[in-house]
Protein backbone atom coordinates (compact mmCIF):
# COMPACT_ATOMS: atom_id res chain seq x y z
CA UNK A 1 0.00 0.00 0.00
CA UNK A 2 0.37 3.55 0.28
CA UNK A 3 3.20 4.90 2.47
CA UNK A 4 2.02 7.35 5.45
CA UNK A 5 5.07 8.75 5.06
CA UNK A 6 4.93 10.93 2.27
CA UNK A 7 7.58 14.11 2.89
CA UNK A 8 11.36 13.38 3.84
CA UNK A 9 12.49 16.32 6.66
CA UNK A 10 16.33 16.37 7.77
CA UNK A 11 16.18 15.73 11.84
CA UNK A 12 19.64 15.41 13.48
CA UNK A 13 21.60 15.00 10.74
CA UNK A 14 19.67 12.52 8.63
CA UNK A 15 16.40 12.01 6.49
CA UNK A 16 13.34 10.76 7.59
CA UNK A 17 10.13 10.02 5.92
CA UNK A 18 7.34 11.88 8.33
CA UNK A 19 3.55 12.51 7.44
CA UNK A 20 1.70 15.02 5.89
CA UNK A 21 0.28 16.42 8.39
CA UNK A 22 3.15 16.87 10.45
CA UNK A 23 5.25 18.25 7.74
CA UNK A 24 2.46 20.82 8.10
CA UNK A 25 2.57 21.55 11.78
CA UNK A 26 6.25 21.33 11.81
CA UNK A 27 6.30 24.04 9.11
CA UNK A 28 3.70 26.17 10.89
CA UNK A 29 5.41 25.85 13.93
CA UNK A 30 9.34 26.88 12.85
CA UNK A 31 10.91 29.77 14.08
CA UNK A 32 12.94 31.46 10.81
CA UNK A 33 15.58 33.26 13.97
CA UNK A 34 16.46 30.93 16.43
CA UNK A 35 16.39 27.15 17.00
CA UNK A 36 13.02 25.10 18.04
CA UNK A 37 13.71 22.39 20.56
CA UNK A 38 10.38 19.94 19.90
CA UNK A 39 9.92 16.70 21.09
CA UNK A 40 7.48 14.66 18.75
CA UNK A 41 5.93 11.50 19.51
CA UNK A 42 5.60 10.86 15.84
CA UNK A 43 9.44 10.71 15.42
CA UNK A 44 10.39 9.92 18.90
CA UNK A 45 8.98 6.99 19.42
CA UNK A 46 8.93 4.25 16.72
CA UNK A 47 5.23 3.87 15.82
CA UNK A 48 5.60 0.55 14.18
CA UNK A 49 7.00 -0.69 17.67
CA UNK A 50 4.00 -1.78 19.58
CA UNK A 51 6.27 -2.83 22.84
CA UNK A 52 8.28 0.49 22.61
CA UNK A 53 4.70 2.90 22.03
CA UNK A 54 3.60 1.17 25.47
CA UNK A 55 6.65 1.78 27.38
CA UNK A 56 5.93 5.47 25.92
CA UNK A 57 2.66 6.01 26.84
CA UNK A 58 3.98 5.05 30.32
CA UNK A 59 6.56 7.89 30.54
CA UNK A 60 4.23 10.65 28.76
CA UNK A 61 3.18 12.21 32.02
CA UNK A 62 6.44 12.55 33.04
CA UNK A 63 7.08 13.94 29.44
CA UNK A 64 4.30 16.50 29.45
CA UNK A 65 4.59 17.30 33.07
CA UNK A 66 8.47 18.38 32.83
CA UNK A 67 7.31 20.62 29.43
CA UNK A 68 7.21 24.28 29.09
CA UNK A 69 4.30 24.27 26.65
CA UNK A 70 2.66 20.96 24.90
CA UNK A 71 0.90 21.84 21.76
CA UNK A 72 -1.35 19.75 19.78
CA UNK A 73 -1.61 19.87 15.96
CA UNK A 74 -5.20 19.42 14.69
CA UNK A 75 -4.79 20.35 11.65
CA UNK A 76 -5.02 24.20 9.40
CA UNK A 77 -8.09 25.75 11.20
CA UNK A 78 -10.50 26.03 8.22
CA UNK A 79 -12.30 29.45 8.19
CA UNK A 80 -15.76 28.42 9.60
CA UNK A 81 -13.52 26.49 12.75
CA UNK A 82 -11.77 29.42 13.46
CA UNK A 83 -14.13 31.36 15.65
CA UNK A 84 -14.83 28.05 17.50
CA UNK A 85 -11.11 26.79 18.19
CA UNK A 86 -10.52 30.68 19.58
CA UNK A 87 -13.20 29.61 22.58
CA UNK A 88 -10.81 27.64 23.80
Amino acid sequence: GDSPFSRMMLIDGKFMGIAQNLYESLRRLRNHISPLRLRVDAVCIDQSNTEERSAQVANMADIYADADRVLVWLGDIQPEEDMGMHRF
